[in-house]
């Protein structure tokens, strides 16, 4: 069995590994000093390594796009279509067709874009 403590914003993590059971009043107390979404205890059967690239997850995983990254930067940089299509000097609905892929990201687009981004411009370029 091994605990896990997690705790926001700070910079420390208990661990405590052993064989059998966590004592049940380690446990409670762990619960009632850091919360129970902060508490993840497993059987020491579950710590196996995974080869991720054999799940459902990454079969059925969408390609990552040119597309789909200009509106994840935009997103994380808190920008609307408009204001991306602005600094572009671009509107709205060029934003959105680029972002839905009804429209071709052009080479002097994907260089604007790794200006604004802050990013290669080979992301943008598929």
């Amino acid at each position: 069995m091994s605990v896990l403590v997690k705790t926001p914003h700070t910079k420390f993590e208990i661990k405590i590994k052993g064989k059998g059971k966590l004592p049940m009043k380690l446990k409670k107390w762990l619960i009632s000093e850091y919360g129970q979404k902060n508490v993840c205890s497993q059987n020491a059967s579950d710590d196996q390594a995974v080869n991720f690239r054999k799940t459902d997850w990454w079969k059925n995983r969408s390609r990552v796009t040119p597309s789909r990254r200009i509106k994840a930067y935009r997103g994380r940089d808190g920008l609307t279509q408009a204001e991306l299509g602005q600094l572009l000097g671009k509107s709205k609905h060029f934003v959105c067709d680029l972002e839905h892929e009804r429209r071709g990201i052009s080479k002097e687009i994907a260089l604007k874009l790794s200006k604004i981004f802050k990013t290669s411009v080979e992301r943008f370029i598929s």
